[in-house]
């Protein structure tokens, strides 16, 4: 009997989607075998159930008919009433009603502490946490005190302090993804399962799990001859497509060499699934040559996946513009991901009205990503309510990148509180880009040495945003020898902001001829921070037309700092007119400067007046 909950109706219990995944792959491990301890017929799935009778009926079947082994399953949330007693989640639990909206562990123990199956096997891989990284929690005490049941071995995913981790993107819950990855190799025993599991756990950095068994259920092989073989072949020749799902497990649980050899295995034998995932997995561990190769062969034969591979390698190599091709194949094929890829290239060309096309297709297919990148394109645009709307039904399903654009929307309103919050639960969650954004909001409330630990964190975790936002903050600080080597990394990986900053750090430190190369690079990519200063630089140098020049196009371009210096250019050389005209704009602007400008302008042109009379 094989139970999952991942879908939940009450806004407290996330949704877990390795949830369906794991009954799916459990299923497929427990009756693939030809010594395999159960058939189709006789493991029971129960996915996604409503109500209590939904369990209990499948269960009280299952257990009164078993006489040689009973085994129950369960995966979802795990909630505790008041007296810290277990109860397992259900689509329509409310956690404020445990105990009238959820099934009493209580129950389910007593109808397998009834049954007459010699042996009897309770795993519970179920959670406490709402967090978006899908924390998966249990009371191992607690649990395993209440399933000590004659003849039953009791597995739980974690002890009582910590979190199980559903980790987001990946296929199988943490702990069910060890536990079909020890049971890939066959005829192991519930305790050799166990102590694999637990290898497996400790292994990729997640919580351990416990156990508890009682009589002769230790030494019950649950898996036969193991995941994916077919001892009736003699061989011990793995089934193409077992060797794939296999495959994927290994994957998930970040043991790379693993899928790599099983990967190669089903290709080898002719799937073209497992090439294409072969290809990503070998895009996912930079080796860009032998990835190509495996993905555009399988491209070339159809598949739509490796279409998709494809163009997300020629992303990653600096090879743009054919990237943008190969997504818009797969997105023609039907694949959710690079529609959503494809709208992310054409939102980089500014071309957004084609950009949210692409997005609301993948949305439409349920692609979590589209959901978070629709929400922030409707957040440029001002429609915030909208936005949100898609960023809260993106966290719903795991997203990071969701819960900061959340933030963002939160804090461009000025719910500053609320903001601090989803960047914090991103950032928990190794969220570069909420680490920097962090930063930026611990500055603007003045907390700047919170902001400057934020900043450091997010470029020691790779955001390269982050790298002139903590040059620009020790700038302020004049702490410019810091802020220059900083300045120069970013403008190393072309950040043009980097390379205006940097400008304006040399010039200020009287550097002059440096100040000009890095004034020009940033002039040259369209910036107008770098054209205004490169303007005021040259005016100080009496290169009075290139000046003028630079300056006219970064006020036209609306920089008020140009505005202003153009004018008090444009006063020096007796050109009143325009002098006025610009410094008025400026004003207008807000420049603080250009009221006084403005004054003295006035001032002198009357005593020009005065004087020609």
């Amino acid at each position: 009997m094989l139970i999952g909950v991942g879908e939940y109706i009450h806004p407290d219990l996330p949704l877990i989607p390795a949830a369906s995944n794991n009954l799916t792959d459990l299923h497929r491990a427990l009756t693939s075998s030809s010594e395999a301890s159960f058939t189709t017929d006789n493991c029971v799935l129960v996915g996604e159930p409503e109500n209590g009778s939904q369990i209990g009926d499948a269960v009280h079947t299952a257990a009164s008919l078993a006489e040689d082994v009973l085994l129950v399953y369960y995966t979802g949330h795990g909630l505790l009433d008041r007296s810290g007693r277990l109860h397992l989640a259900l689509t329509e639990s409310h956690p404020d009603r445990v105990s009238w909206t959820t099934l009493p562990f209580q129950t389910l123990r007593e109808e397998i502490r009834d049954s007459p199956a010699r042996i009897r096997v309770l795993i519970l891989d179920c959670c406490f946490s709402g967090r978006a990284v899908e924390a998966m929690s249990s009371t191992a005490d607690a649990i395993t005190d209440q399933a000590s049941i004659a003849g039953t071995y009791t597995i739980v995913s974690s002890s009582a302090n910590e979190t199980s981790i559903a980790p987001v993107g990946h296929r199988n819950t943490a702990f069910t993804g060890a536990f079909l990855a020890a049971a890939a190799t066959g005829g192991r025993t519930l305790d050799e399962l166990y102590r694999e599991t637990d290898r497996h756990l400790l292994a990729n950095g997640y919580p351990r799990p416990r156990r508890r068994t009682v009589d002769e259920a230790s030494e019950f092989v649950l898996f036969g001859s193991g995941i994916g073989s077919d001892s009736s072949k003699g061989s011990g020749t793995p089934e193409v497509d077992q060797v794939f799902e296999q495959a994927k497990v290994f994957a998930g649980l970040g043991q790379y060499a693993e899928a790599e050899d099983w990967l190669r295995r089903s290709a080898d034998a002719g799937n073209l699934e497992a090439k294409a995932f072969l290809g990503a997995l070998l895009t996912h561990l930079r080796r860009y040559s032998e990835a190509e190769v495996c993905l555009r062969e399988a491209a070339d034969r159809g598949n739509a996946e490796a279409c998709a591979g494809v163009g997300l390698l020629l992303d990653e190599t600096g090879r743009p513009e054919e990237a943008e091709l190969w997504y818009h194949k797969a997105a023609d094929k039907g694949v959710p991901s690079a529609m959503n890829s494809l709208g992310k290239a054409l939102y980089q060309r500014r071309q957004h009205a084609e950009a949210e096309i692409w997005f609301r297709k993948a949305a439409d297919q349920g692609d979590t990503d589209a959901w978070s990148n629709l929400g922030m394109i409707l957040f440029e645009r001002g429609e915030f309510d909208a936005a949100e709307s898609w960023c809260r039904q993106a966290i719903a399903a795991g997203s990071i990148d969701a819960l900061t654009n959340l933030g963002n929307i939160q804090h461009a309103r000025g719910q500053l509180d609320d903001a601090q919050g989803s960047y914090q639960r991103a950032a928990d969650q190794n969220d570069s880009n909420a680490m920097n954004n962090l930063g930026v909001l611990h500055a603007q409330l003045g907390r700047l040495p919170e902001a400057e630990a934020c900043y450091r964190e997010a470029v020691a975790a790779g955001n390269r945003n982050a790298i002139t936002n903590l040059g620009w903050h020790l700038h302020q600080l004049g702490r410019f020898g810091e802020a220059e080597s900083l300045y120069h990394q970013a403008a190393g990986f072309g950040d043009v902001d980097a390379m205006a900053l940097l400008g304006w750090l040399l010039h200020g430190t009287r550097q002059l001829d440096k100040a000009e190369h890095w004034y020009r690079k940033a002039v040259a990519a369209g910036n107008m921070d770098a054209t205004a200063n490169y303007g005021e630089l040259l005016r100080e140098l009496r290169r009075i037309p290139d000046a003028q020049r630079l300056l006219h196009i970064a006020a036209s371009a609306g920089n008020s700092w140009a505005m202003n210096n153009l004018g008090v250019l444009l006063e020096g050389l007796n050109q009143y007119q325009g002098a006025e005209y610009w410094l008025r704009r400026a004003a207008a602007d807000g420049h603080h400067l250009a009221p006084t400008n403005l004054a003295r302008l006035q001032s002198n042109k009357a005593r020009s007046r005065w004087w020609r009379m």
